[in-house]
């Protein structure tokens, strides 16, 4: 449900449907496990209010495709900035609450989207070309 809620544009919506089972959760212990369909390679997905969908889970379930895109994320922020983001990133003091929960490659994602927002959409383009490539 909060996918489709958050495909529709819908995101407010689906961050309060997150919200309230949490609170039933804190009534009725049970285990929930959500799923939404987000495309990493894409600027218009840092631009929502992706940080709630961490701030609203306990916990985050990373796939080997996150540390592919991870590693293709630290090439392209070496080719744009000198140096791989993921590891400044990881370590800053300055992540919102609910971005830690996310894997290392969107989390650094979030953190360019908000300090280097005129570099995002460069950065997302040549970590989808190395990550394309390291699928051949």
């Amino acid at each position: 449900m909060v996918n489709l809620l958050w495909q529709e544009g819908k995101q407010d919506a689906a961050i309060q449907l997150e919200d309230y089972w949490n609170e039933l959760a804190r009534l009725y212990p049970f285990s929930l496990f959500c799923s939404y369909m987000l495309d990493v390679h894409h600027d218009h997905t840092y631009a929502g209010p992706i940080e709630e969908i961490g701030r609203t889970h306990s916990d985050m379930i990373g796939t080997a495709e996150d540390e592919r895109f991870r590693v293709a994320l630290d090439s392209a922020s070496r080719d744009v900035f000198g140096v791989p983001l993921s590891q400044m990133v990881g370590f800053s003091r300055h992540n919102h609450e609910g971005e830690r929960r996310f894997p290392s490659g969107q989390r650094t994602m979030l953190w360019v989207k908000r300090n280097l927002p005129s570099a995002s959409a460069a950065v997302l383009e040549r970590a989808r070309r190395y990550y394309e490539d390291s699928l051949q």
